[in-house]
């Protein structure tokens, strides 16, 4: 689907707000799913990463997947121990590494939530044909790649001028 004129300044703040309200209210509800099932969405995220490296992980391994630091996945990883969802052991050829592994608990409590988590997306997901969500993520990558691409504090020190406006 192609666009040929450049939309204005109020369609692209409208937009753009309608994209931030989406990302919270959806966000918020998943957030409220996932606390019915026992679970924060940070908790599920590192379950959901130590079931992914094949469910005895290095916290090195989950923290790359969660796109985070060693040291900030460590107490999440305690708390879960703490509410015996993973089992945590020092390597004994390495002490500095550390491995944790779900519990049987922790695989029934990350078991319900995917199974909630499924439902949620088919139940958003619902109104829109196939084509939609295409569409939706085709212009959600794109908008990423921009994200991405963008230095917000040469934004923040330019003479405002977005580009491709005329002066």
């Amino acid at each position: 689907m192609k666009f040929s004129a450049q939309p204005s300044q109020s369609r692209r703040l409208s937009s753009w707000r309608s994209v931030i309200k989406a990302y919270q209210s959806c966000d918020q509800q998943f957030e409220t799913l996932l606390s019915e099932c026992g679970l924060t969405t940070a908790q599920f995220d590192a379950l959901s990463a130590i079931e992914a490296l094949g469910g005895n992980a290095k916290l090195s391994e989950v923290a790359a997947r969660l796109l985070v630091t060693k040291g900030n996945v460590t107490g999440l990883i305690q708390r879960l121990q703490a509410h015996q969802l993973v089992d945590i052991q020092a390597c004994e050829l390495d002490r500095r590494v550390t491995f944790c592994r779900l519990t049987r608990e922790g695989r029934r409590r990350l078991a319900k939530a995917q199974r909630a988590a499924a439902l949620f997306v088919e139940y958003q997901l619902a109104p829109f044909s196939d084509e939609e969500c295409a569409v939706v993520e085709d212009v959600m990558r794109r908008m990423l790649r921009q994200l991405e691409s963008m230095d917000p504090r040469a934004l923040a020190k330019s003479k405002n001028q977005v580009p491709g406006e005329k002066t």
